[in-house]
C-alpha cells in the first residue's frame, strides 16, 4: 500500500495557510525556525527563495516522508529590502514612509512557471518541497 505523505506548511503565515486551504489542502503547520536575519542575498527575489528553501529543509529533517511546503515574502522599497514589521509600531512608521510615493514590488515564494525545476532537487519526501519563483 503506498504511502500518503503528510502535507506541511513550513509558515506561521495566516495568509498562506488560508491559500492552502482556499486550494482545498488542509496542511499540518510547523514553523521551522529559521533566522531571517542572517539570510541576504543579492536581490529581494533571491533572498526569499534562499528562506523558502531553509524553511522548507529545516522542517523536513524532523517530519521524513512528508512532503514540506517552504514559502517567504519580502518587500523592496526604494533600493531597500524590508522583511516583516517588527511591531505595530513599525509597520506604521513604513506606512507613513511610502505614503505619496510608488513602492517596489513585492517578492514572495511561490511556484515557479516550470515546477518541477522550482522543486528539482527537493522532490524527495526526505527533503522537503519549496515553493520557488519569487515574482
Amino acid at each position: 500500500m503506498a504511502h500518503t505523505p503528510r502535507l506541511i506548511l513550513a509558515s506561521a503565515s495566516p495568509a498562506r495557510l488560508i491559500t492552502l486551504r482556499n486550494a482545498g489542502l488542509e496542511p499540518e503547520v510547523i514553523v521551522s525556525g529559521v533566522d531571517e536575519d542572517n539570510v541576504d542575498e543579492a536581490t529581494p527575489a533571491e533572498t526569499a527563495l534562499k528562506l523558502a528553501q531553509l524553511k522548507a529543509v529545516a522542517v523536513a529533517a524532523h517530519e521524513p516522508r512528508s512532503l514540506v511546503i517552504g514559502c517567504d515574502s519580502l518587500l523592496e522599497f526604494e533600493g531597500r529590502t524590508l522583511g516583516k514589521p517588527v511591531d505595530a509600531d513599525d509597520a506604521i512608521r513604513r506606512w507613513k514612509m511610502m505614503r505619496g510615493r510608488s513602492g517596489g514590488p513585492a517578492h514572495r515564494a511561490l511556484p515557479d512557471r516550470q515546477p518541477s525545476r522550482s522543486v528539482g532537487e527537493s522532490h524527495r519526501l526526505d527533503q522537503g518541497a519549496v515553493c520557488a519563483g519569487a515574482r
